[in-house]
């Protein structure tokens, strides 16, 4: 076990901190779009795949010696080479994908609230600041996710409840259950959006041993839930369900329109720093578990990698796109797309040959 470790519930804070980055960006139009007003009950209906992808990835990290990293659960299972090769693998989809939330981040809030500004006005100074964050003591920056989550839960519960009063229940009711089809896909956004922990494990390693951590993360996940669905159930009951649909950033223009007893206006600083918060600890995590996985490639010092890891996210989220059409294909088919292949094939798909090759090595002791 390492000396730099950290709680179960330190860890489980900054992870349900960070999946609300795209959460918030990308769920409620999809399932909006989707689903119309039956979009809410999307992350409802998402958290059984949700649960079986917990408990696969509790077993494929579980060793006789504790939790491991992804990595080194990689290497254990596949064996060395072909366990590092795929660890390279991820580490570069992780590296794209934090740039790719870099950029999305950045355009969001060029769309929002600076217009005359451009990405080289946000990414360089939020990624230098992840970087030193996920370059030093992990503990520290898992235990700021603690204090951030509290900050995050505040702002969220207050803007669902000066929401909630402007809130149409035409816009919920009924559930449009003469179309199961269309529920059903709704799954696939909630659950892409919910899904990216996946790529934390690489920092599992870091974590005390619990003896309830399976269970812990599963209310843990059910938390995170129920916390997809109440934005959901407000931007939809506000916005209703086309206009939620059509717009790049429901969640902003929910909130724009809301005020505090019709005597504060112009909230939506609240929407703002919720994004970045949740941009900030999504990042920052996407950098450690880089420089962690490629530690277990590559021999060496994981700060050195992060620094690494980072100077490549520089470079990729100014090139990954060059206008918002490109950008709006990323996260409605490229990622989405490779986010559930790994999640809910490739985890099921190492976790069955985790099983294999052990009842494999039992088949050989006893013959």
């Amino acid at each position: 076990m390492r000396e730099d470790t950290v709680t179960l519930r330190q860890y489980m804070s900054a992870v349900f901190v960070a999946l609300f980055s795209p959460v918030s960006r990308l769920l409620p139009g999809a399932a909006a779009g989707i689903a119309g007003s039956s979009g809410w009950v999307a992350p409802f209906l998402a958290f059984l795949p949700l649960a079986g992808l917990l408990a696969a990835m509790h077993f494929l990290l579980r060793y006789e010696d504790g939790s491991v990293g992804l990595g080194t659960a990689l290497c254990r299972s596949l064996g060395n080479f072909p366990g590092k090769v795929l660890t390279l693998l991820l580490t570069l989809w992780i590296m794209f994908y934090g740039a790719f939330l870099l950029r999305s981040g950045a355009e969001r809030l060029i769309s929002t609230v600076y217009p005359s500004a451009g990405p080289a006005f946000f990414i360089p100074p939020i990624l230098a600041v992840c970087t030193l964050a996920a370059a030093g003591k992990l503990r520290w920056a898992f235990r700021s996710g603690t204090v951030i989550l509290l900050l995050f839960a505040g702002m969220l519960l207050l803007i669902c409840l000066l929401a909630l009063p402007s809130v149409k229940i035409a816009c919920l009711w009924p559930l449009r259950l003469r179309e199961p089809g269309k529920l059903v896909l709704s799954v696939l956004p909630a659950a892409d959006v919910l899904s990216p922990w996946v790529y934390f494990s690489f920092l599992r390693g870091y974590v005390r041993e619990d003896d309830r951590a399976l269970a812990r993360g599963l209310k843990g996940m059910f938390a995170a839930v129920l916390g997809a669905a109440l934005l959901l159930v407000c931007t939809l009951g506000v916005l209703g369900p086309e206009l939620t649909a059509r717009l790049p950033y429901p969640l902003f223009v929910m909130v724009k329109n809301l005020s505090v007893f019709h005597v504060i206006q112009r909230i939506e600083p609240l929407v703002v720093t919720v994004w970045l918060m949740t941009d900030f600890v999504c990042v920052t995590l996407s950098l450690a578990a880089a420089g962690e996985a490629l530690c277990c490639v590559f021999p060496g010092k994981r700060p050195r990698y992060v620094l690494l890891c980072g100077a490549a996210m520089l470079i990729l989220s100014f090139l990954i796109v060059r206008d918002g059409r490109a950008l709006t294909r990323l996260s409605e088919q490229v990622v989405p797309s490779v986010n559930l292949a790994i999640a809910f094939l490739g985890v099921p798909l190492l976790l069955s040959t985790k099983i294999c090759t052990k009842k494999l090595k039992m088949w050989k002791n006893r013959y």
